[in-house]
């Protein structure tokens, strides 16, 4: 994973509205998934929750949630968001390439800017752990930067044939769109892909 950020330090560092990645709501694209129920209620894992926004909106909607972070500070502060919103939401601290869960212990994986931060060789290891912890058919909805994102921001900027090739060995993909994601402090402005994949049988 991205071990060399040091996440805690940033978290510590600004204040909840002063971090870039932070919207303080669930992307649109979560919400549609939801709401025409593309993705059924379940047990559903967010992969590098960090301050809880999605997974408390998940677990707002029905779903059984679980956010992992590798930052205890974004762990801490999803949790006073989960208690201020009444959302039921189990948080651990994990790595994204270790998932402490059983095979087969989700239906339904997040991951809002995780996956770009994945250094190029352990992307495979990254889908294939989530994919050991998603039961077949399983979905995973994957919001990363794209190629066409300022590459001074910091993470990886993705292809689509950079997402397919990670994913095509353990899912079967969906739908995989260019999109303007959302930032803190102003209109959308982020080129982002949104990709919906499903576990393999």
């Amino acid at each position: 994973m991205a071990d060399h950020i040091p996440w805690d330090s940033l978290y510590r560092a600004r204040g909840t509205g002063r971090l870039p990645w932070h919207s303080g709501a669930a992307e649109p694209g979560l919400f549609d998934l939801v709401r025409n129920e593309i993705v059924s209620r379940c047990r559903a894992l967010d992969v590098g929750c960090g301050q809880g926004t999605e997974a408390v909106f998940l677990a707002l909607a029905g779903f059984e949630v679980t956010g992992v972070d590798i930052s205890r500070q974004a762990l801490s502060r999803a949790a006073k968001l989960a208690r201020l919103l009444g959302a039921k939401v189990r948080l651990r601290r994990a790595d994204a390439l270790r998932l402490p869960f059983r095979a087969g212990a989700f239906g339904f994986a997040n991951d809002r800017g995780c996956f770009h931060h994945v250094a190029p060789p352990d992307r495979a290891r990254y889908a294939a752990e989530v994919a050991r912890v998603l039961r077949p058919g399983g979905q995973l909805f994957l919001r990363a930067f794209s190629d066409r994102a300022d590459p001074t921001r910091g993470p990886l900027c993705l292809t689509a044939k950079e997402i397919r090739a990670a994913l095509a060995p353990h899912f079967d993909i969906a739908s995989l769109r260019r999109y303007e994601g959302m930032g803190n402090g102003g209109p959308p402005s982020i080129p982002m892909w949104a990709c919906l994949a499903k576990r393999r049988r």
